[in-house]
């Protein structure tokens, strides 16, 4: 009789230990799912902004468009590029670092 019970008492361990897994496992799914809506939510963000400040600052251009030559203009171009890159690295460091800091990595 002591051996079924310590039969049991391993049986019940074990489902419990099991529930407590998948408990952790969906909770570390729901984290993981919240910080990638945070991150594209703070990217979404920053690039907007950045467009948005760029195109009020090249508006008067626009106007001497006729007069730019095709080399300035491509170096605008390469300049704008260069730029949105630049903030989307330097944001996806930020999210890795977090995530190492969260313990998701």
């Amino acid at each position: 009789m002591l051996g079924f019970s310590k039969v049991v008492c391993n049986v019940t361990e074990r489902k419990l230990a099991e529930q407590s897994l998948r408990d952790l496992s969906g909770q570390l799914l729901q984290i993981q799912d919240e910080e990638r809506r945070r991150f594209a939510r703070e990217l979404h963000d920053s690039t907007g902004q950045l467009i948005a400040a760029v195109s009020m600052n090249l508006q008067p251009l626009e106007k001497e468009a006729n007069t730019i030559s095709p080399c300035t203009v491509k170096l605008v171009k390469e300049s704008l590029t260069l730029s949105l890159n630049c903030l989307i690295r330097s944001e996806s460091r930020d999210c890795r670092g977090q995530a190492r800091i969260s313990g998701l990595s």
